[in-house]
């Protein structure tokens, strides 16, 4: 046939849905961290996982087509990218912000009643909390939620917050202000590559549980304090020569991100800097 026109872009979108499945089941089952340590064949894995190997043997091959899995004399072992992004430990791992993702994708499968009756889906469950309510009080599974979330941001910004110390300067300051900092990843970098700087991580208290125990885990809590709040209606902490607002103006529209850079301006000195 000589038409212009092909198929092909067509069922590579359509059938993109099996792609990014095999990932989040192999994501779920903690298979590439299990690869790390040696490779495997089907029967082993089968046992370690406790899985009929018959559906285990048609996923691995899956994720060998999809570049994670690397096949050789019926074993299978990580590919660069699995071992970099996707194994239980490593400082990028990416796993929790696949795990997200994979519930997002549930959402998704409704997506026709989004445009049909003109409503929003929870991406979660009902009684998720939000992030604007500063006098939650939530239950095991929200804390829990709470968290994936907030480690499913942290392997995003991972590299972006390495990187920031190197774009910017931060030598001319001494307290950096992390407005809306989630797990305070943006604040340990910048603390780390500049060890006469402090930082202020500023959240929502449910957030700031999290915030605590990664600040910690990256031995950074003499240097990256936590203040508990919320960006649009409590008062910032004063002090600051820097603010950082990062992945915070898209969730919100027009008027409030203009009084959240305005309330940002008013505690800043002079020669005060704003990175966005």
């Amino acid at each position: 046939m000589k038409a212009k026109a092909s198929k092909d872009d067509l069922f590579k979108m359509a059938m993109a849905f099996q792609v990014s499945k095999a990932l989040f089941v192999g994501n779920e089952l903690d298979i590439f961290s299990l690869l790390s340590k040696k490779p495997a064949g089907v029967a082993t894995l089968a046992r370690e996982l406790n899985l009929h190997p018959r559906p285990l043997r048609r996923l691995l091959n899956a994720l060998v087509a999809c570049g994670l899995l690397i096949k050789r004399d019926e074993k299978f072992s990580n590919t660069e990218l699995a071992a970099t992004f996707l194994v239980k430990g490593k400082p990028e791992y990416f796993g929790d912000y696949l795990s997200i993702v994979n519930d997002v994708s549930e959402t998704w499968g409704r997506y026709e009643t989004v445009i049909r009756e003109n409503r929003s889906l929870s991406l979660f469950q009902k009684d998720s909390p939000q992030a604007s309510d500063t006098a939650m009080v939530l239950d095991g599974r929200q804390h829990e939620l709470v968290r994936r979330v907030m480690l499913a941001q942290e392997a995003f910004s991972h590299r972006q917050a390495q990187v920031l110390p190197a774009v910017y300067n931060f030598s001319k300051h001494r307290l950096l202000l992390d407005i809306g900092g989630g797990t305070g990843i943006f604040s340990v970098m910048a603390v780390k590559a500049q060890p006469h700087l402090n930082a202020v991580v500023f959240d929502v208290p449910a957030v700031c549980v999290v915030a605590r125990e990664r600040i910690k885990f990256y031995k950074a809590t003499k240097k990256v304090t936590v203040k508990e709040g919320n960006l649009l209606t409590d008062e910032l902490p004063g002090g600051a020569d820097v603010a950082l607002i990062s992945t915070v103006l898209d969730g919100y529209d027009e008027p409030e991100c203009r009084m959240l850079l305005e309330k940002v301006f008013s505690i800043l000195p002079s020669r005060g800097v704003l990175i966005v």
